[in-house]
C-alpha cells in the first residue's frame, strides 16, 4: 500500500510540474506541451497534481476537457485507492 501511495505522490508532483512547465511556455508563446501528454499525466495518477496547477497557474483552464477530466479522474483515483484499502 506504501508502495502505491510513493507512486501517485511521484507522478502527482511530476504532473505539477509538468502543468507548470506549460503554462510558462504559454507565457512566453513557446511551443506547448501537447494535450494528449497532459491528459495521459492525468489519467495515469497525477489528477491531484493537476488540478493544483490549474488552479495556482490558471493552466489550461480553458480548454473544456480538463475542467472535466481532471475532477472526475480524482475521483476515480480516491475511489481505486479506497477499494484498495478495503480489499487488501
Amino acid at each position: 500500500m506504501m508502495l502505491v501511495f510513493t507512486l501517485l505522490f511521484i507522478i502527482n508532483c511530476v504532473a505539477f510540474v509538468v502543468f507548470a512547465y506549460d503554462k510558462n511556455r504559454e507565457q512566453f508563446q513557446e511551443k506547448r506541451i501537447s494535450d494528449t501528454a497532459l491528459m495521459a499525466l492525468n489519467i495515469c495518477g497525477g489528477a491531484y497534481g493537476a488540478g493544483m496547477a490549474m488552479l495556482l497557474f490558471n493552466s489550461v483552464n480553458d480548454v473544456r476537457k480538463f475542467k472535466i477530466a481532471v475532477p472526475v479522474s480524482f475521483c476515480l483515483w480516491i475511489l481505486v485507492l479506497v477499494l484498495i484499502k478495503i480489499f487488501a
